[in-house]
């Protein structure tokens, strides 16, 4: 089945047009879709895969695009996801930009949401305070 979500600042969302269509077309960018799929990893099939989608919009992300979804997005855990997940796939300027973007002081934020406490498997990561309780970074090496 298929299931629709729809985030309450959908309005703030920066979008693109998809060429070649015959009418116009807007769909999300690909920065403010990492930004999605990380916010929305527990419903479509944890953070693992969603790096790996992640992964396979690099040739499509932008550091301008990146400003502009992070402006946008709300919540600042997700920032401190998304930042986790670039550092682990090597992306360093990405993550420096969203680096910028996050608070002085952060709470400490579990990288995969409803996973069980026993499965605490890494340490908070510095500067992020992501507890990588899934072994991401492992996963990657």
């Amino acid at each position: 089945h298929l299931d629709f979500y729809v985030k309450a600042t959908l309005g703030k969302t920066p979008l693109t047009q998809l060429p070649g269509m015959p009418a116009p077309l807007a769909v999300s960018t690909p920065e403010a879709t990492a930004l999605d799929l990380v916010a929305y990893s527990n419903r479509i099939g944890g953070i693992s895969r969603v790096t790996q989608v992640i992964a396979d919009l690099k040739p499509a992300m932008t550091l301008t695009g990146l400003r502009q979804a992070l402006i946008a997005e709300t919540q600042t855990s997700v920032k401190q996801r998304l930042g986790y997940v670039l550092q682990s796939l090597g992306w360093e300027r990405m993550a420096a930009e969203v680096q910028k973007e996050l608070p002085a002081r952060l709470a400490v934020v579990l990288l995969q949401t409803h996973a069980q406490a026993s499965k605490l498997v890494g340490d908070t990561c510095q500067p992020w305070m992501v507890l990588d309780n899934i072994g991401l970074v492992s996963e990657r090496e």
